[in-house]
């Protein structure tokens, strides 16, 4: 039974390790071949601001954020939702969530990066009029820009 609850700063670091460990291969490349899962757990729980679905007590999507007042915008580093959930429009959701965080604190932008090869994940952020900014190797660079209709 799909019961979705969306929530912010929520899970604790097992939860979150749960989840990335889960999604795993689901990264380009894989996550684990990019960080130790446990220690950005940690430093996520710790540090970041995280966006999160859960279904019956579970944690199955998670966009987790740092602000950076300095360019008064945010960056994030962790788009994921568990395989069996995809196309069920949660990290839409969830980025919406993160959109609005962003304009009701009047902030300017948002960046990210992304594999190239990460059809999935670039659907989702052209989807939102995430655009390209600069790219080496096979990192995309995205950056979206608030509207405050000036």
């Amino acid at each position: 039974m799909l019961d979705i609850v969306f929530a912010i700063n929520n899970s604790d670091d097992q939860e979150v390790f749960n989840h990335l460990a889960f999604c795993d291969r689901q990264f380009t490349p894989l996550l684990s071949s990019k960080v130790d899962i446990s220690a950005y757990s940690k430093k996520i729980t710790d540090k970041a601001i995280r966006f999160e679905a859960w279904n019956q007590g579970r944690l199955i999507g998670l966009i987790a954020i740092y602000r950076n007042d300095k360019t008064n915008g945010l960056f994030i580093t962790n788009v994921s939702v568990e395989k069996d959930f995809l196309g069920m429009g949660i990290a839409g959701t969830i980025m919406k969530n993160v959109i609005t965080f962003g304009m009701e604190h009047k902030l300017q932008t948002i960046r990210l990066e992304v594999n190239k090869l990460n059809s999935t994940a670039l659907a989702l952020y052209y989807k939102f009029d995430f655009k390209l900014e600069s790219e080496e190797n096979e990192t995309l660079y995205l950056i979206y820009h608030f509207n405050y209709g000036k």
